[in-house]
């Protein structure tokens, strides 16, 4: 992972683009390379502020250590467990299991139920600031569609799933 940057800017944009590091930092997930990388609650940082042949010089790094070689299959990374991609390819397996068994007139198994509640409560910690609004909605249907499973209320099942969808949808449309 490799990006470096090295431009003229005022005074205000690095103001910003720091401001919205700290905010990523706050999060806990850093957008790195198109990707969410989690951040430990400690990390390295050395910050260096001098004056330098007629000139401030300010240098700020940090690092944790990755996961490492781990998790490769075939000289390809699998998604980290509890990674973004993971919660996602999880969630899609789970509700895909859940619209099959409520096609075939059924009740989703309660296990992939459960992984499906669970995964999309994971999602929210990995949501981007401007992704709460609609992961609270996402999340009411999740439990709307909990309820009516617990109910046996097929009806309310169904209609959960349905608002799941479109939630899915419009979040995609939005935010990808």
């Amino acid at each position: 992972m490799g990006e470096k940057s090295e431009k003229r800017c005022s005074r205000m944009e690095l103001a910003d683009f720091l401001a919205s590091l700290a905010q990523q930092l706050r999060t806990g997930v850093m957008e790195a390379q198109g990707r969410g990388v989690r951040v430990p609650e400690e990390v390295e940082a050395k910050i260096h502020l001098e004056e330098k042949k007629g000139r401030f010089e300010g240098k700020i790094s940090w690092r944790w250590p990755s996961p490492g070689e781990a998790g490769r299959v075939s000289g390809k990374a699998a998604p980290l467990p509890g990674s973004l991609k993971e919660i996602k390819g999880r969630m899609g397996s789970a509700f895909a299991e859940i619209k099959k068994a409520a096609g075939q007139g059924e009740y989703p198994d309660g296990k992939t139920l459960k992984d499906f509640v669970e995964s999309s409560q994971k999602f929210r910690e990995w949501a981007r600031p401007e992704w709460q609004e609609a992961m609270e909605q996402f999340l009411d249907h999740v439990k709307n569609l909990q309820a009516a499973v617990d109910r046996g209320e097929r009806e309310a099942m169904v209609r959960a799933l349905e608002a799941l969808a479109k939630s899915m949808a419009l979040c995609h449309r939005e935010f990808k």
